[in-house]
């Protein structure tokens, strides 16, 4: 989708903000060296700063990433442009169930539930209907989510609490957030009250 690792790094730390370098690395698909040298470029241009081992994005970085998200959005394939569209207004009428669950589960936590909150976000996450043929660059981005969020949804599944909306690890709470701004930078479109958080 970026013109470079820079860009698409830049991208990453805005999106998952406090992202380790060796986070990084592993998400753009590079080298521990290399990601490390990329952070560098990112922290010289003033885009993005490091505190206790995490990388944060600055604002002039958020500028830096909206304009490489334009850039992208300008040379996009029409059937990339036409997957965001279609795709983000599913996710907005499955975020709607999924703020109502995550709602109740941050009311009602206890260990008892977590299976059940686990069957609900597996529901919302078919709902969406992932594009099934990985073609293209939004078909790609969007079949990672679908895996990060099936995956965080196995770990509720199996007990694991945190797996809902810990704070520590990713969670499918942080996995749903990231998602939704995504959709909002790549379709071009402003945040209303509609979408909430």
């Amino acid at each position: 989708m970026f013109e470079t690792k820079v860009d698409e790094a830049l991208h990453v730390i805005r999106l998952r903000s406090g992202v380790s370098v060796e986070e990084l690395a592993e998400v753009i698909g590079v080298m521990g060296d290399e990601a490390q040298s990329i952070v560098g470029k990112i922290r010289a241009a003033g885009h993005a700063r490091s505190v206790r081992g995490s990388v944060i994005v600055t604002t002039a970085g958020l500028a830096a990433d909206d304009a490489a998200v334009h850039r992208w959005r300008g040379r996009a394939l029409r059937a990339d442009l036409d997957l965001v569209e279609e795709f983000d207004r599913r996710f907005r009428a499955v975020n709607e169930i999924v703020k109502a669950a995550l709602s109740e589960w941050q009311a009602n936590r206890c260990e008892e539930v977590v299976g059940s909150f686990a069957a609900r976000l597996r529901g919302a996450v078919d709902d969406l209907a992932f594009p099934s043929d990985g073609v293209g660059d939004v078909a790609r981005l969007l079949d990672a989510y679908r895996q990060r969020l099936t995956k965080v949804v196995e770990r509720a599944a199996g007990g694991d609490a945190a797996a809902l909306s810990g704070i520590r690890t990713e969670s499918f709470h942080s996995v749903w957030m990231e998602l939704h701004a995504e959709l909002i930078q790549l379709s071009g479109r402003v945040r209303t009250t509609a979408d909430g958080y």
